[in-house]
């Protein structure tokens, strides 16, 4: 009886296991993509640029 309980909670752990490299992969592609996005700089780089083009167009398009 303990060995059979022995015997599931191992095969239960090996699953576990597994989900673990799975989990662990998925962090590591989660990580090299976050990587990827821009930062501080990027972000007020581009909001300044948005910013400026809006201003533009107001400045010289004409009202209707």
């Amino acid at each position: 009886m303990l060995e059979a309980r022995v015997k599931r909670l191992e095969e239960d752990m090996s699953e576990v296991r597994s989900d673990l490299k799975a989990l662990r992969s998925d962090v590591a592609e989660l990580k090299g993509k976050v990587g990827m996005l821009p930062g501080w700089g990027g972000l007020l780089a581009v909001t300044g640029f948005i910013i400026a083009a809006v201003g533009i167009m107001i400045r010289f398009i004409p009202n209707a």
